[in-house]
């Protein structure tokens, strides 16, 4: 192993076949042979540490920014010169404090507890074993505490947070950060002004998030949640808010309630789960699928289709022309005057209609269809289907009398 001494800082290192080039200000120091090995050294600050220029065995480059390897030897804390690029620390057995450049650093913390610092570049930061403390500092950065329970603390710019294990705690969310899981929230709650989401039996707390938007990604999906937006609740549900740049069709965490694609103005298919979904759809032709509890859908603009699923769920289609099955259970099915043109699928007798507007409704034996003019719209709704003999509409029983619904 190579030991040099540089009394002034280096300002490029490069390869020149399997040589080693070092520019320090305008000169240059050579190290024969070096392409590829750990070579000891010191700088003019007193600060020793290793680096590797040209590990790969591949096609010798005209240039190549350097690795920092620390071990057990390297002194703590370790702050790099301006050519460095990746710190690795993986070997290393005890506490080490690292701080990168002005670069896109990657650093990797050892097994126990390190102290990581991104500096000013775009960084990628791993701890891996331990309970580590990661701070992205400027930059667009990415964080991942691995094993352990890790702090993380993304600082200035547009950070990513991953979380897979341990219980660790993101400091500093902010508008235009990404929360990415490596499993499915089985609970999310509040806990002052904190949310925690409880993944795979462990926790992750984000700092003074209660009421906030949160970006996340999990599963491969990308969804925003907000919990606990009540100043009165200690525990909320989170709400899944589905916009144009979220991928469908689009299938929910279970502890998501609440889904809303008010605002999409394309079309989207959602499917709830078991909790009592509230699933609002956006201004196109959507297909809202409620699941398993007791739910309440709203197709909004659009001809949309909507599958209440088992429980007693409401189904409304809202404006255009609407597509509705309730599916098992005793279901309400919505309708307000001038709304467009429904047909429901599938009415039993535990199954309510609710009308706004005036109405009248008529029987054709031939096709075993019951259609209800509204207001001045003929046909508003067309029953299909049914195997109801009577018809809840308002709370007032009716039944088919000739070819007509009469109380």
């Amino acid at each position: 192993m190579f030991y040099f001494s540089t009394l002034p800082t280096r300002s490029k290192a490069s390869l020149k076949g399997s040589d080693v080039v070092l520019t320090i200000n305008k000169n240059t120091l050579t190290v024969k042979n070096a392409k590829g090995k750990s070579l000891s050294m010191k700088d003019s600050s007193g600060k020793s540490f290793s680096t590797v220029v040209g590990s790969s065995s591949s096609t010798t480059t005209s240039s190549s920014s350097t690795t920092l390897i620390v071990n057990n030897s390297t002194k703590s804390p370790v702050t790099v010169n301006s050519n460095i690029k990746t710190i690795n620390a993986l070997s290393r057995t005890t506490d080490v404090k690292i701080t990168g450049n002005a670069q896109a650093n990657t650093i990797s913390g050892g097994t126990k507890n390190d102290t990581l610092y991104g500096g000013n570049g775009n960084d990628s930061i791993v701890g891996n074993a331990g309970n580590d403390k990661l701070y992205g500092d400027a930059g667009n950065d990415t964080l991942w505490g691995g094993a352990g329970n890790d702090s993380m603390t993304g600082g200035n710019g547009n950070d990513i947070f991953i979380y897979n294990s341990g219980n660790d705690v993101i400091t500093d969310y902010a508008s235009g950060d990404l929360i990415s899981l490596g499993g499915s929230i089985s609970k999310a709650s509040v806990k002052g002004s904190d949310v925690v989401f409880t993944v795979n039996k462990n926790t992750l707390t984000v700092k003074n998030a209660k009421g906030k938007s949160l970006s996340m990604k999990a599963s491969g999906k990308s969804f925003s949640t907000v919990v606990g937006g009540s100043s009165s609740s200690s525990d909320s549900s989170t709400t899944l808010t589905v916009t144009n740049s979220t991928k469908s069709p689009v299938t929910v965490n279970s502890s998501v309630k609440t889904i809303n694609a008010s605002k999409r103005t394309t079309a989207v298919k959602i499917t709830g789960n078991a909790q009592a979904n509230t699933i609002s759809g956006g201004t196109k032709n959507d297909t809202l699928y409620g699941g398993n509890g007791n739910d309440s859908l709203v197709g909004n603009a659009g001809n949309d289709k909507l599958y209440g699923g088992s429980g007693n769920d409401s189904l409304w289609g809202g404006a255009g022309n609407d597509s509705l099955w309730g599916n098992a259970g005793a279901d309400t099915f919505i309708y307000k005057s001038g709304e467009g043109k429904d047909v429901i699928y599938n009415l039993e007798n535990s199954d309510m209609l609710k009308i706004t507007g005036t109405f009248s409704g008529t029987y054709n034996k031939s096709k075993k269809e019951i259609y209800f003019k509204v207001g001045s719209t003929a046909n508003a709704i067309t029953l299909k289907d049914f195997s109801a003999t009577t018809f809840n509409v308002n709370g007032t029983n009716y039944k088919i009398s000739g070819s007509t619904l009469k109380k």
